[in-house]
């Protein structure tokens, strides 16, 4: 394992199954943009969290992370949105907590970023005062630039912090829908177990109730638990 967070000695899982488990998406009652929140329905069937699955990792002998455990913990998202309202922006946020003295952070995430190439094109005007020849009717040069950018679609933010988040964006290209997987690495202090919970924001576009966020709730929980020993 490498300081900036790489695992190429620590092979990642990806073989493992998670058991899936339902989460309800419960409207704020706040107002974000048109319509009051506590109007919206909540919503069922549009998200579902994997059970986080978690493996020991062991880092190399003699190095200067022998001091420390090192668990990959696997996370799989769904999301399953109804035709007509979209997910506009999701957020996966792990939180992580110890006990009092003792250390557990996301040493690595994985994804860090995702994006999908977007044609841009720019119009460059010269004002014809300049006194520039091959001017448009209107007395304006115009210039066409064309060219390619990159527009991220899933951000990870608080690396090396206990609170984690991925950051789903709707684009053109990409929408927010189907299944995904999160891979984080948790450094921890030895001996010590960590409690760790997932929860998931999200702002929903609706044709009647405009832009609204709800937040996850499973069994009467805001967030799914599970332990790091």
């Amino acid at each position: 394992m490498t300081k900036n967070g790489s695992s190429d000695e620590l092979p990642l899982a990806t073989d493992e199954v998670a058991e899936w488990v339902e989460l309800d998406l419960v409207p704020e009652k706040r107002a974000v943009k048109g319509t009051a929140q506590f109007s919206a329905p909540q919503l069922k069937g549009w998200l579902a969290l994997g059970k986080p699955v978690i493996r020991n990792l062991q880092p190399p002998a003699n190095s200067e992370f022998a001091s420390y455990d090192f668990r990959h913990v696997l996370l799989a998202a769904s999301f399953r949105p109804e035709e007509g309202a979209p997910f506009d922006r999701v957020w996966v946020q792990v939180d992580l907590e110890t006990e009092p003295q003792a250390e557990a952070i996301a040493w690595s995430m994985h994804p860090r970023r995702e994006t999908n190439r977007i044609d841009i094109t720019k119009t460059v005007g010269i004002n014809a005062t300049l006194g520039l020849k091959w001017l448009s009717s209107e007395g304006k040069s115009e210039q066409e630039q064309k060219f390619t950018g990159l527009q991220p679609f899933l951000i990870a933010y608080n690396e090396l912090c206990a609170n984690p988040i991925w950051e789903f964006v709707e684009t053109e290209q990409v929408p927010i829908l189907g299944s995904h997987r999160l891979h984080l690495i948790v450094r921890k202090t030895p001996a010590v177990s960590v409690r760790g919970r997932v929860s998931v924001t999200a702002t929903v576009k609706h044709k009647r109730f405009g832009l609204f966020t709800c937040k996850s709730r499973v069994e009467d929980a805001p967030a799914l638990p599970f332990t790091i020993s």
